[in-house]
């Protein structure tokens, strides 16, 4: 009898490492700057947010930042289940890209788009390639600067806005970052006058053309920061303002659209591509995804000559690696790193999840939920004898037919409060503050346990000083949700704001 021949074990096939990653609370935290850094006590961000969801807060934080929703939360743990199984961060950046064109229709009109920490990284990219696109000197002007975003400024003159960039180095706000910052100067238009009156459309038009025209006469070509949609609602300059500039200077000045806020329909965005201009977004501000996530948008002209550039500024290297732009650009191959920005992808993944949302829900049903919530507003506020409204301006967008930014001055002992002492009633606003107000009937306990996240006060001049004005937002994530709430939601915020002025005192000493 043969022997039987002896079975060889079939080899295993080599089952791929695990990547190892940190929690997604941890994730959410990484690839940006300071205002991602969470407090040890209160477990919250400068911006009032936790990178988990916190549906025991009431958030009409919009125009500032808001907390990850569960929606979400959802899709960020299965993007790092994919990094942990595949390590697809390259094939994760795209798909993300290509989901944002789609969103925005985007998709044949030759745009393409650079994804960056922040809108104010985005703005700081935005010169970079002004630099490639426009000769220097370079004059950066900022439409309405008085209601853009804190670190504007500096980023728009190519300087280092915060204490550390979004790949960790330590820098110095205001320092200039290599490559970027040579020949550029800063000009600036605010929107309002001394005594916190807004200066006239047709006058800050003017004001607006006189400098891009003083700039040009002296040889120098411009970035003109145009502005759809401030902090406090407003649009600068008008649509014929900007094509009047457009006509007069030509290839001297270059438009840049800062549009963060993302209230403006996407008809808009389209026309501002069209017609060559930049569009500074992010996902974190309506659309209502977590802090912190910006991108730029070229139009195909400014594409087609950063496909061709060799290099981009050396100092860009600190706050762009080379996933952010679109695959095989020369530039961004041969300037940046090919480090990973993995929170940058989560934060986007889930700021896509909720623009997703939004633009699932048909036209006029969004439209009716931003009305109601624009009539819900004032009913809240009539109820508090100290709140001040400052009148919101209504903007002609097919998309947002009524103001969706709601500030308001508070006043203590009949004046309004300065922006440091907002800055304290916005804080308690949003934390269980029952142990440092004594005395409360249980109304009263409840309504100062429940954290009501709004927006972080802007600074307005006014005949008696700076105030600070606190703002409630609608969002995405609330039209989404079917509005659930929200009147009710509104009621509870301005009823545990009328407690805490009462109570001023006691909040200006704990916070």
């Amino acid at each position: 009898m043969r022997p039987l021949p002896r079975l060889q074990p079939r080899p295993r096939a080599a089952v791929p490492a695990l990547r190892v990653l940190p929690p997604v609370e941890m994730l959410l935290t990484q690839g940006g700057d300071g205002r991602l850094h969470i407090d040890a006590v209160t477990g919250l961000n400068p911006y009032g947010c936790r990178p988990a969801p916190r549906p025991e807060a009431l958030h009409f934080s919009s125009s500032t930042a808001s907390s990850v929703s569960e929606r979400g939360w959802r899709r960020v743990n299965l993007v790092r289940e994919r990094l942990a199984h595949a390590g697809e961060y390259p094939a994760l950046v795209e798909e993300n890209r290509t989901e944002l064109k789609r969103l925005l229709r985007l998709d044949g009109t030759g745009a393409d788009i650079v994804f960056a920490p922040s809108g104010t990284d985005a703005a700081l990219l935005a010169v970079a390639v002004a630099r490639t696109d426009l000769r220097t000197p370079l004059t950066s002007l900022i439409a309405a600067v008085d209601e853009t975003g804190s670190g504007a400024r500096h980023a728009a003159g190519g300087r280092h806005f915060a204490a550390s960039t979004a790949q960790g180095r330590a820098v110095v706000a205001g320092e200039p970052i290599a490559g970027i910052a040579d020949g550029v100067d800063l000009a600036a238009v605010p929107l309002r006058e001394p005594d916190g009156s807004l200066v006239p459309p047709a006058e800050l038009d003017r004001r607006i053309l006189a400098q891009v025209g003083q700039a040009v006469a002296a040889g120098s070509t411009v970035l003109l920061h145009a502005m759809d949609h401030s902090k406090l609602g407003n649009r600068c300059p008008g649509d014929a303002c900007l094509a009047g500039i457009e006509r007069s200077f030509g290839a001297r000045v270059r438009v840049v659209v800062d549009a963060c806020q993302g209230r403006l329909a996407r008809e808009r965005i389209r026309a501002h591509l069209q017609r060559g201009r930049m569009v500074l977004i992010t996902g974190s501000k309506f659309f209502s995804g977590p802090p912190l996530s910006g991108a730029l948008l070229l139009p195909h002209e400014l594409v087609r000559g950063m496909e061709r550039a060799s290099s981009l500024p050396p100092g860009l290297a600190d706050y762009s690696v080379e996933s952010d732009w679109p695959s095989g650009w020369r530039a961004a191959q041969a300037s940046l790193g090919r480090h990973e920005n993995v929170g940058q992808l989560m934060r986007w993944s889930a700021a896509l999840e909720e623009m997703s949302a939004w633009f699932a829900v048909p036209g006029a049903v969004r439209r009716a939920a931003l009305a109601e919530f624009a009539s819900s507003v004032p009913r809240a506020a009539d109820s508090v004898a100290a709140v001040e409204p400052l009148r919101p301006p209504l903007l002609d967008d097919p998309d947002f037919p009524v103001p969706t930014i709601f500030p308001f001055f508070v006043r203590h002992h009949g004046v309004a409060l300065s922006p440091s002492c907002a800055a304290k009633l916005y804080h308690a606003m949003n934390r269980d503050v029952t142990s440092i107000l004594p005395r409360l009937d249980n109304r009263e306990r409840a309504l100062a346990a429940l954290p009501c996240h709004i927006g972080q006060p802007v600074c307005v001049d006014g005949p008696g000083g700076t105030r600070g004005a606190l703002r409630v937002s609608a969002s995405a994530r609330i039209v989404a949700e079917g509005g659930c709430g929200m009147a009710d939601g509104l009621g509870l915020v301005f009823q545990k704001l009328d407690l805490l002025v009462r109570e001023f005192e006691r909040i200006e000493r704990a916070f």
